[in-house]
């Protein structure tokens, strides 16, 4: 067995499908969030280079906030803030496991780390790391499914094809608040876990 296939199997058939879930649930949003910038902006795309072309998730992200502070009604804005809120820590994660080394501790436990400064070198973003079990991947995957369907009734409202409470009711609205904290305490778990604060 070669060391790519010894790495690969150290992960299991199930952990290997949940960070293909995090993958394909983020692609999708990625996707999407490079239209509904379009939408909110007016940018006339056809025919043209978007100004979001090649353009990395967190300038993406970044765009949105800046998008979403131009809306007048509060609603929405609170909605697209949420959204933000959710999406910044959750994409740290999926750059983790992207773009990071994986460590395999053991067949439930694994971390993805960015950004090493292991020879010495300088680096422009700090480092970063996702600890990959069961449990963080279900939620990291929760997390995507969240993001995906409120993008997706964003848009549709946008369009003008649903109205904005009846998919944004206020227990949905609570379930995002969650999901928030949730981002928020699996993007920071390594400094939680190095701190026994976990």
């Amino acid at each position: 067995m070669n060391p790519s296939e010894r790495l690969v199997n150290q992960f299991g058939p199930e952990r290997l499908r949940a960070l293909g879930m995090v993958s394909v649930l983020a692609g999708s949003i990625e996707f999407r969030l490079e239209r509904l910038i379009w939408t909110l902006s007016k940018e006339l795309v056809e025919g043209n280079k978007p100004s979001t072309d090649t353009k990395p998730v967190s300038f993406l992200l970044e765009n949105l906030v800046n998008l979403s502070e131009g809306i007048t009604q509060p609603e929405l804005q609170g909605i697209f803030r949420r959204w933000i809120q959710i999406a910044k820590p959750a994409f740290r994660c999926r750059n983790s496991i992207l773009h990071g080394l994986a460590i395999v501790y053991s067949n439930t436990e694994a971390e993805f780390i960015t950004n090493t400064r292991w020879a010495g070198e300088q680096r422009k973003r700090a480092s970063s790391s996702f600890h990959a079990n069961e449990h963080t991947l279900g939620l990291l995957s929760s997390i995507f499914e969240t993001l995906l369907d409120s993008m997706i009734a964003l848009q549709y409202y946008l369009n003008g094809q649903i109205e904005l409470e009846s998919f944004f009711t206020p227990e949905y609205t609570r379930s995002m608040r969650e999901q928030r904290s949730i981002a928020n305490e699996i993007v920071d778990l390594a400094a939680a876990v190095n701190h026994e604060k976990y």
